[in-house]
């Protein structure tokens, strides 16, 4: 097994050569020797030099032990090195920029986030970008079967809900009512916070449930289970507001008007944005790890 000695020594190589690839990284070799002494412990001399060997391996080692303990530039180096170079091979699965955004950030946080990081499984062979880029793959394709999609078919969240909402209406709508929900929708949807609307997107579109969408926002399963509720009184609250403008009715009226329209639909626009009393129920999806 590998001692101290032998540790200083293959660290202070991967130190040199990481300091060299990745400058904007702020770190001193005293803690970098130690953390290296943790993540090799039990492992033998020769199988870490050996895997260390081979291409940027000793240095993608110091820039992966940085991003685990969070070290000054080690994030940001991660991100313009390699997470930003995945774009393109998301896009050939995820055509719409939108998707491609939430896949990346997905990549995010399986690699980085704990309890159980990717990167303090992976075993660093100088191929992280092969690595990372089969994960982003991976994670790409399952988005798609998760939502049920095509690739190049999930369209922006007003889209869907114009879908949900408006097109079951066509017997009993006139155009102008149409036309000014379509417009309420979308503009409400996108006057959103920009976490509100992918929590709404998750849910809607993959079909996320709440603690999912808490670990991917980094926050409690009861926040976003509030930002959902709030969402959906801001959504209806606004719409009401856009449609009593665009058609001259009274607030009653538009009121009555939406409540027809409930009556109507196959998935109630309440039932559309779920409340935390429903959310409970909500079927569990397979976790989210690295495949």
């Amino acid at each position: 097994m590998i001692d101290e000695t032998e540790a200083t020594e293959l660290s202070e190589a991967c130190f040199a050569s990481g300091r060299a690839l990745f400058p904007r990284i702020v770190w001193n070799g005293l803690d970098f020797r130690r953390a290296c002494l943790e993540r090799w412990a039990g492992q033998r001399p020769s199988e870490v030099a050996s895997r260390l060997a081979v291409g940027r391996g000793g240095a993608e080692e110091y820039l992966v032990l940085a991003c685990l303990t969070r070290r000054p530039g080690a994030l940001e180096t991660l991100e313009s090195e390699y997470i930003s170079g995945l774009e393109g091979r998301i896009h050939r699965i995820c055509p719409q920029q939108d998707v491609v955004d939430d896949v990346l950030q997905m990549v995010r946080e399986k690699v980085l986030l704990p309890p159980a990081p990717g990167l303090a499984l992976y075993e660093n062979r100088g191929f992280l970008t092969a690595w990372l880029t089969i994960i982003a793959v991976r994670t790409a394709l399952d988005f798609n079967r998760r939502g049920k999609l095509r690739s190049g078919q999930l369209a922006e969240l007003d889209e869907k809900l114009m879908t949900l909402a408006a097109d079951p209406e066509r017997e009993y709508l006139g155009h102008e009512v149409r036309t000014a929900l379509r417009k309420a929708l979308r503009e409400a949807v996108r006057r959103l916070p920009e976490k509100q609307r992918f929590a709404l997107k998750m849910q809607l579109v993959a079909g996320w449930s709440i603690d999912q969408i808490g670990r991917a926002l980094s926050t409690h399963r009861a926040t976003a289970a509030r930002w959902l509720v709030s969402s959906r009184e801001r959504l209806e609250r606004e719409v009401r507001k856009e449609l009593v403008e665009q058609l001259g009715l009274s607030e009653p009226e538009v009121m009555r008007l939406m409540g027809q329209m409930r009556s109507q639909l196959d998935v109630r626009f309440s039932q559309i944005f779920r409340s935390t009393e429903h959310s409970r129920e909500l079927r569990e999806m397979t976790e989210h790890g690295v495949a």
